[in-house]
């Protein structure tokens, strides 16, 4: 058996991530998705990686699926129309006459919160992917559980990584339950302080191997609480790596950072691929934890060119333009769900607006528009929010979406013509 990824030597380009010798190759996977950009984007790349998989819409069709066909994984979205992921994976632990109360389960959801993980788990679901689902994260949790099984937990740890302790400083709720579903990825343990005198308690009582610490903070921020930290005379968080976590990518915040002794920076929202790069860096690397700080490069373009790429991958020789395909169902499902957005602002529907943001959020990141995405996501979390002054917000985030929503059109576009 081989399998080559990305940081292997000598990798193989993406389309071959997975030997002709897999043994999982041909495994029958059935994929519950109800958003068609999504389901196409699944479907192609299990295909390219030699998988037999099926698309469903809900979660009434999945028990349909497993009444009429075997199967050996289900992919799980958590939220579906008429039956979403968490009741149709507690049914199926539940019956007898499906006869596949043991099948891997995995859920799929764009919600990267903590409590949607220990939902996931309630329901009898056997492991986690974030969406925009990358083809390397797919590959491994497929191959764990076909090969390995029941002998995996949900999140299991890497031994060498669960050995690295560290304190996340952030006060806000939000992005400390997306900082923290990102570590229980990446396979980290962690404690979580609200503000910088916190964290001083926290390192006084714990030894931690790294502190991830957001600079603007109530009662004591992040730059205060770094300066009080380095002058620990012979306390053995003097030295540790401080990483910078905040919302301002300017040159004047990064040279603050590093003046007061912060070792590297990340801006928000936080990129999981430059923090995992940045823990292993500080955690695992060979250089000296008092080197020079590097600063994370800010994402602005429409359409990040790396997605792109990445569905440009799995294009079959003699097949239609994928590409053009996932475009055309991306802006038909979206002007729907812009309506939507619309009509629930108007009418101060909460719950209808956390509905439409939250499912072109992830088709909108998956075809690369990452920064609209993130405005939908903020329109999603104010409609989880019941407070008046929520839709008063929430009001005023509608211009700056439909201008967004209109250069991702238009770059989308451009880019079916030259395909």
């Amino acid at each position: 058996f081989k399998l080559k990824l990305e940081h292997a030597a000598e990798s193989p380009p993406k389309s071959l991530f997975v030997s002709v010798l897999d043994p999982t190759q041909g495994a029958r996977i059935l994929i519950a998705e109800d958003n068609r950009v999504n389901q196409q984007i699944a479907l192609e790349t299990l295909r390219e990686l030699g998988y037999l998989p099926h698309a469903v819409a809900n979660g009434s069709e999945v028990l349909d699926a497993l009444r009429e066909s075997s199967y050996d994984l289900i992919l799980m979205d958590c939220h579906m129309p008429e039956m979403d992921g968490y009741e149709a994976t507690s049914i199926i632990r539940k019956s007898d006459s499906l006869n596949v109360k043991n099948i891997p389960i995995v859920a799929m959801t764009a919600s990267a919160l903590k409590e949607d993980q220990e939902k996931c788990s309630a329901s009898g679901m056997n492991d986690f992917l974030s969406k925009p689902v990358k083809q390397n994260q797919l590959i491994n949790v497929i191959e764990k559980w076909l090969r390995y099984g029941s002998k995996n937990k949900l999140n299991q740890s890497e031994s060498s990584k669960s050995r690295a302790h560290i304190l996340v400083v952030e006060d806000n709720k939000v992005n400390q339950n997306v900082i923290c579903i990102n570590l229980e990825n990446l396979h980290y343990s962690f404690d979580v302080a609200r503000n910088g005198i916190e964290a001083l308690d926290l390192i006084n009582q714990n030894i931690y191997d790294l502190i991830l610490m957001d600079c603007q903070m109530p009662e004591l921020d992040g730059y205060e609480a770094t300066r009080r930290i380095r002058k620990l005379a012979d306390h053995q968080a003097a030295n540790i790596p401080i990483v910078a976590l905040t919302a301002n990518a300017i040159v004047g915040d990064r040279e603050k950072c590093l003046n007061v002794g912060m070792n590297d920076y990340l801006t928000k929202p936080i990129d999981v691929e430059y923090l995992s790069r940045t823990l292993e860096k500080w955690l695992f690397g060979s250089h000296s934890k008092k080197g020079k700080m590097k600063t994370q490069e800010t994402k602005t373009e429409t359409i990040n060119n790396d997605s792109i790429q990445q569905i440009r991958s799995l294009q079959k020789p003699g097949r239609p333009d994928f590409l053009t395909k996932l475009i055309m169902l991306f802006v038909e499902s979206a002007n729907e769900s812009m309506e939507q957005i619309r009509t629930a602002i108007k009418k101060n529907d909460m719950k209808a607006l956390s509905e439409a943001a939250h499912g072109l959020k992830s088709s909108a990141a998956n075809l690369g528009a990452l920064y609209f995405s993130s405005l939908c996501l903020e329109l999603e979390t104010l409609g989880n929010e019941s407070a008046s002054e929520s839709k008063n917000l929430a009001a005023t985030k509608l211009q700056p979406l439909e201008l967004e929503y209109t250069k991702v059109v238009s770059e989308l576009e451009r880019l079916k013509i030259a395909a």
